[in-house]
């Protein structure tokens, strides 16, 4: 069975800890960049089939509170545009 170190679907990530395995295949929630950076910091994100994990964890994160942060904005603007029309 082969693992995913990084899942992701439209803003929603999740990394496999490395510090579970071999015993254990535990996924983690990453809510923000503050997360993200944990995650490296700890080593919970590691190197997977040679190819370096850490790496896209932070960008991935910061482009999920990009989204979200646009996502309130847009909906503030509608709602304002709205009320002053």
């Amino acid at each position: 069975m082969s693992l995913l170190a990084i899942k992701y679907q439209r803003g929603h990530l999740e990394i496999l800890n490395q510090l579970a395995l071999p015993h254990k295949s535990v996924y983690e929630e990453i809510r923000g960049v503050e997360d993200g950076w944990q995650a490296i910091k700890t080593m919970k994100v590691g190197e997977s089939q040679s190819q370096p994990i850490d790496s896209l964890v932070l960008p991935l994160t910061c482009l999920m509170e990009l989204i979200i942060k646009l996502t309130k904005f847009v909906r503030i603007a509608l709602a304002s545009s709205v009320i002053f029309k």
